[in-house]
C-alpha cells in the first residue's frame, strides 16, 4: 500500500495546483468579464465544462490497459505545460481578446456569449485534462492497490481536497502576494510536475497485475454505469455548487468583501468535504462496500444541517465583530471571520461532501473499468456543479435572493435524498428517509424570515458598531448578483436624522457629512479640464458627484455602475442629492462594470472620474492598476483628465504610494488632493494648469459648488489650496519609496489593503503626515486667459492655506 499512499500524495500537489490555476483564471478574467457574481459563475462553469470534457474524453479513448496506466503522469505534464504557456502569455491575453467582445456591447446575452467563449479558449486547454487525471489515477491505483481499490479511491479524493485547502490558505496569505499571478502559475506547474515525475517512478516500479491478454475483462473502458449513480453525481455537485455560489454571495455581505473572507469562507467548505470523505473511511472502515442508501443518507443529513444553520446568517455580523474586536493582529482578525464562517458551514458541506465519494463504495459500482467508471462519474458530477454554478448566478439569486435561494436548494436536497433512499432500501430505513424529509421541509418553510436591519448591520466591516445612534430604519433593501446586498438606512441621533447608502453592509455614501467630499470629487480634475464635451462618472453612489459633473456644464454625461441596487438607491433615497441626474437628457446610464466601458466601448472622454467602493474590496483593484490606467488614458481625448477616489483611512503609506505610483507610470502629471477626509487622485498627460472658465462654470452651480464657502472665489481658493502632493512630489515619491505600482499580475492592493481594517489607531493622522514629509506645497498655475477673479483667489494660496486644509497648524 506504499504507492497509494505516495499517489495520494501526489494527487494532494494536483489539488493545490488546480485550486491555484482556478483562482488565477477568476481573478485575470475578472478584469475582462468582471468580478460580478454573474461573472465568476461563468467562469466556474467553464472550468467544469473542461472537468467535464476530460472525465468524458478519459472513458471514450482509455481503452488500453497499458495506456490507462501510464495515463496520470501524462496528464499532470499536459498540466503544467498548460499552466506555464499561460502564465508566458499572461499580459498579453487581455489586449489580445479584449477586441472579440466588441460585438456584443450594448447586447447582454450576446456579450455573456462572447465571454464564455473567451474564458472557454483560456480555460479548456488546461481544465480538460485536469478533469481526466482522478480517473487516471484511478487506474493508476488500481495497478497497485487491487481489491482495495474502494478504500484507495475515497483516500485519493480526500487527499486531493487537503492539497486545496493548503493551496485556500497559503494562496491569499503568502503565494499571491509573493508570487504574483504568473508566479502562482509556474509554481502550480512545479507542482504538476513533480506529481507527474515522482508517478512515473511509481509506475514504473510496480508491477502489472496482468496485461491485456491475461484479462481482456479489464481492458474495456466501456462498463456500464448505474443511471442512479450518475443522477446522485450529477445532483450532489448541483447542490454544492449552488450554495458555494449562494455562500459566496452572503459571505460579501455578512462575514467580509475581501480576498481573506473569501479565503476563509472556501477553506471552510473545503474543510466540509474533506471531513466528510474521511468520515466514511471512518464509519464504515475496510468494508468493500456502503449500503446503497448511503448517499441518499447523506443529502438528507445535508439539508437537515442546511436548514438548521439558515436562522443564524443574520446574526453573522455580530458573531465576527464581538469575536474579532479584541484581534491584536491582522492573523487573528481573519481567523475570527475564519471561525465564524467554519461554524455555519462546516456541518452542511461535510454532509454533502459525504455524498460524492460514497458513490465510489456502493455495491453498484462497478468492479472492472474503474477508472472509466470514475471519468464518467466525474464527468456528470462536473455538468452538475456548473449547472448548479449557472442556475443560481443568473437564476435563483438574482429572483428569489439568498434566503429563499438557500431555503429552495434545502428543499431540492432533503427530496432527492429521500428518493434516493427509497429506491435502495426497505422498511424501516425508507420510513425514517420520508419521515426526515418532511420534517426537514416542514422546518425550513415555517422558519421566520431574517431580520434584514441586523443582516446588514456591517458590524463584520471593522469589527464594530458603524454608527452609535439611537434608532435605524431600513428605507430600502434591493439585493441582486452585481453589486451584493445594497441598503439605504435612515440613521437617528437625537434630532438629526440622515440617509446612508451600504453595499453589503459597508458604508459608501450619505446626505450629510459626505456631501463636501463628494462634490470635491467632481470639481477637482475639472481645476484642468479645457473641454467640456463628454464625461464619464464610474461609480454612482448617492448620485452627487455624477449630478456635479452634469451641473458644470458637460454636453454629455455617461454614468457605468454595475449594480442595480446603487441606481436604484440613487434614482429614489437620493434624488434630493443629486437632482434627478439620471433623468437628464445627456446623461446615460451604462449597466456595466467600469473597465469594461472603457475597454469595450469606442466613446472618448474629456473627464473620467472614478469613485467606486473601498480598494480592499475583492475585485476592486481592477480599477486601481496599472493596466487599467493605461486603458482609461487611451479613452481620453487631448487635454483630458482622469479622477480617482483613493482612501487615506483604513489603509497604509505604501498602498497610497502603489496607487500613486500605478497612475504615474501611465500619466505624466500626477497630483494629490486631501478635501473632506478624502484623497483624490487626478492624473493628465498635459500638464495641471488651472483652465480658462472654470471660475465661471463654478459661479454658474451656485451654491452646490461652494463647498461650504460663502462664495466661488473662496471656494476656488479652498479647492486649490487642498493639494496635498503636485506633479513634482510624485515624481520624487516614485524614486524615494519602495512601494510596487499595483498591476493586474501582482494584485498588490488587493492582499495588502485589507490588512488595516482590525487596527484602530488614527491611521488617517499617520499617512498625511508621511505625506506632508515629502510635499513641497507649490502655488497652483493658471492659464493666462483664467478671469481675474480666480487669478487673485489662487494668488490668495499659500503654504499656510495648504497646511490649514490638510488640518496641520500653520
Amino acid at each position: 500500500m506504499a504507492g497509494v499512499a505516495i499517489l495520494c500524495a501526489l494527487f494532494a500537489l494536483s489539488g493545490a495546483a488546480g485550486l491555484l490555476t482556478e483562482q488565477v483564471f477568476e481573478k485575470l478574467l475578472s478584469t475582462l468579464v468582471g468580478a460580478s457574481t454573474p461573472a465568476c459563475a461563468v467562469v466556474l462553469a467553464v472550468y467544469f465544462m473542461g472537468l467535464t470534457i476530460g472525465g468524458l474524453s478519459y472513458r471514450r479513448f482509455g481503452a488500453a490497459r497499458r495506456a490507462r496506466r501510464w495515463a496520470y503522469p501524462v496528464l499532470e505534464a499536459a498540466v503544467a505545460a498548460g499552466s506555464l504557456a499561460l502564465a508566458a502569455w499572461f499580459a498579453a491575453l487581455v489586449p489580445t481578446f479584449a477586441p472579440w467582445l466588441h460585438a456584443g456591447v450594448g447586447k447582454p446575452i450576446t456579450l455573456a456569449l462572447l465571454r464564455g467563449f473567451v474564458a472557454a479558449l483560456w480555460i479548456l486547454p488546461l481544465t480538460i485534462p485536469m478533469g481526466a487525471t482522478f480517473p487516471a489515477i484511478t487506474d493508476a491505483a488500481d495497478a497497485v492497490a487491487g481489491r482495495a481499490l474502494p478504500r484507495a479511491i475515497t483516500a485519493l479524493y480526500a487527499c486531493n481536497l487537503a492539497g486545496a485547502i493548503a493551496a485556500t490558505v497559503l494562496g491569499p496569505l503568502a503565494i499571491f502576494p509573493r508570487l504574483g499571478m504568473q508566479g502562482a502559475l509556474v509554481l502550480a506547474a512545479g507542482l504538476d510536475t513533480v506529481a507527474a515525475s515522482f508517478a512515473l517512478v511509481v509506475l514504473a516500479r510496480t508491477e502489472a497485475i496482468d496485461d491485456e491478454a491475461q484479462a481482456p475483462a479489464r481492458a474495456t473502458s466501456s462498463q456500464p454505469v448505474s443511471k442512479d449513480l450518475l443522477v446522485l453525481a450529477a445532483t450532489t455537485g448541483f447542490l454544492l455548487f449552488s450554495l458555494e455560489v449562494t455562500w459566496t454571495h452572503l459571505a460579501s455581505a455578512v462575514i467580509g468583501s475581501s480576498v481573506y473572507a473569501f479565503a476563509a469562507m472556501l477553506a471552510s467548505v473545503l474543510i466540509g468535504l474533506g471531513a466528510g470523505s474521511a468520515f466514511s473511511g471512518v464509519v464504515f472502515g475496510r468494508r468493500p462496500h456502503v449500503p446503497s442508501w448511503a448517499p441518499g443518507g447523506a443529502l438528507l443529513a445535508g439539508a437537515a444541517a442546511l436548514a438548521a444553520i439558515h436562522p443564524f446568517w443574520p446574526s453573522v455580523p455580530h458573531a465576527v465583530a464581538s469575536l474579532g474586536s479584541q484581534a491584536r493582529t491582522f492573523v487573528e482578525a481573519e481567523l475570527a471571520r475564519f471561525e465564524i464562517a467554519f461554524c455555519m458551514l462546516i456541518l452542511p458541506s461535510a454532509a454533502f461532501g459525504l455524498a460524492y465519494p460514497l458513490l465510489f463504495r456502493v455495491p453498484s459500482y462497478p468492479s472492472e473499468g474503474r477508472g472509466s467508471v470514475a471519468g464518467a462519474l466525474t464527468a456528470v458530477n462536473a455538468i452538475g456543479c456548473a449547472a448548479g454554478s449557472l442556475a443560481t448566478g443568473f437564476l435563483l439569486l438574482p429572483r428569489l435572493g439568498s434566503e429563499t435561494t438557500e431555503r429552495v436548494l434545502v428543499v431540492v436536497a432533503a427530496g432527492v435524498g429521500a428518493i434516493a433512499v427509497a429506491m435502495t432500501a426497505t422498511g424501516r430505513v425508507r420510513r425514517a428517509a420520508m419521515a426526515c424529509s418532511a420534517a426537514i421541509v416542514a422546518v425550513v418553510v415555517l422558519l421566520p424570515k431574517w431580520d434584514r436591519v441586523k443582516l446588514t448591520s456591517g458590524e463584520h466591516v471593522y469589527f464594530r458598531r458603524q454608527y452609535q445612534v439611537d434608532s435605524v430604519e431600513l428605507l430600502r433593501f434591493h439585493e441582486d448578483t452585481l453589486g451584493g446586498i445594497t441598503t439605504v438606512e435612515k440613521l437617528t441621533q437625537g434630532t438629526d436624522t440622515a440617509r446612508f447608502l451600504f453595499t453589503n453592509g459597508k458604508f459608501e455614501g450619505n446626505d450629510f457629512g459626505e456631501m463636501r467630499a463628494q462634490t470635491a470629487f467632481s470639481l477637482a480634475p475639472m481645476l484642468y479640464v479645457r473641454h467640456f464635451d463628454r464625461a464619464l462618472v464610474i461609480g454612482l453612489g448617492t448620485g452627487r458627484s455624477a449630478d456635479v459633473v452634469r451641473q458644470m456644464g458637460f454636453g454629455s454625461v455617461d454614468i457605468a455602475e454595475i449594480a442595480p441596487g446603487i441606481v436604484d438607491a440613487a434614482r429614489t433615497a437620493f434624488r434630493h442629492v443629486n437632482h434627478g441626474v439620471l433623468e437628464a437628457p445627456n446623461v446615460t446610464l451604462l449597466l456595466e462594470d467600469g473597465r469594461n466601458v472603457l475597454l469595450l466601448r469606442d466613446a472618448s472622454y474629456d473627464l473620467i472620474t472614478l469613485e467606486i467602493t473601498s480598494v480592499w474590496f475583492a475585485g476592486a483593484t481592477n480599477l486601481y492598476s496599472r493596466e487599467f490606467y493605461a486603458v482609461a488614458k487611451s479613452r481620453l481625448r487631448e487635454g483630458g483628465v482622469l479622477q480617482q477616489w483613493v482612501q487615506l483611512h483604513h489603509t497604509g503609506v505604501a498602498e497610497i504610494a502603489s496607487v500613486l505610483l500605478a497612475a504615474r507610470a501611465e500619466f505624466r502629471y500626477v497630483s494629490l488632493f486631501y478635501v473632506g477626509g478624502q484623497g483624490i487622485v487626478v492624473a493628465s498627460d498635459e500638464p495641471q494648469v488651472v483652465a480658462s472658465g472654470f471660475g465661471a462654470r463654478v459661479r454658474a452651480m451656485g451654491p452646490a459648488g461652494l463647498l461650504g464657502a460663502s462664495d466661488p472665489a473662496s471656494a476656488i481658493a479652498a479647492l486649490a489650496a487642498s493639494r496635498l502632493l503636485a506633479p513634482e512630489d510624485i515624481v520624487r515619491l516614485t524614486s524615494i519609496t519602495r512601494a510596487v505600482p499595483n498591476t493586474d499580475g501582482n494584485r498588490f492592493l488587493e492582499y495588502a489593503s485589507p490588512r488595516y481594517n482590525f487596527r484602530k489607531d488614527d491611521l488617517l493622522a499617520q499617512n498625511l503626515r508621511a505625506l506632508v514629509a515629502i510635499a513641497t506645497f507649490p502655488p497652483p498655475q493658471a492659464r493666462g486667459d483664467v478671469d481675474p477673479e480666480t487669478q487673485a483667489a489662487l494668488a490668495r494660496v499659500s503654504r499656510q492655506t495648504y497646511q490649514r486644509a490638510i488640518g496641520l497648524p500653520p
